[in-house]
């Protein structure tokens, strides 16, 4: 699936942007570049950020968390987290195991979570389908990139500020 890409920013009065960009045609650090100097400020997604929103996610919109990366390869915390998001589609309460493995390594190991990908149920024949990466980057199915980038913002904006 082809994604519009975006990445959060948050500008001089702390309100989060997401800006879009054509990563096959615009170099990434360029695009920061004019960004910065336009007043933009990176975010920075953290772990712990990346476990509220499949939370937020998973309980407030019934989307489901296909795949979860970690930063350096893993392969015990890769089949963990795979098991478990094979039971969470038949047992919904597995979420909780799932999200307290993920707390326990981001804590005790300092595994960090590199990009979680989404989905969403289908609403008038289309889904959502997305991933945020934790430099801040998104990607997002066309039609649902305006509906996810101003969610994605709220939640940060939330995180960071309240």
């Amino acid at each position: 699936m082809r994604y519009v890409m975006g990445k959060v920013f948050y500008d001089t009065s702390g309100v989060m942007k997401c800006i879009s960009y054509d990563n096959a045609n615009v170099e990434y650090y360029s695009f920061l570049r004019e960004c910065r100097n336009n007043g933009l400020h990176q975010v920075i997604i953290t772990s712990e950020m990346m476990i509220e929103l499949i939370k937020t996610s998973y309980t407030d919109y019934g989307r489901k968390i296909s795949k979860i990366e970690f930063m350096e390869e893993d392969f015990d915390a890769d089949e963990q987290v795979n098991c478990l998001l094979k039971a969470i589609e038949s047992n919904p309460y597995q979420l909780t195991k799932l999200l307290d493995y993920l707390m326990l390594i981001a804590e005790k190991s300092s595994v960090e979570i590199k990009r979680i990908y989404i989905n969403g149920p289908y609403v008038d024949g289309k889904a959502d389908s997305f991933f945020v990466q934790s430099n801040g980057i998104i990607g997002i199915n066309r039609e649902s990139y305006d509906l996810i980038s101003k969610e994605i913002c709220t939640f940060t904006e939330r995180c960071l500020f309240e």
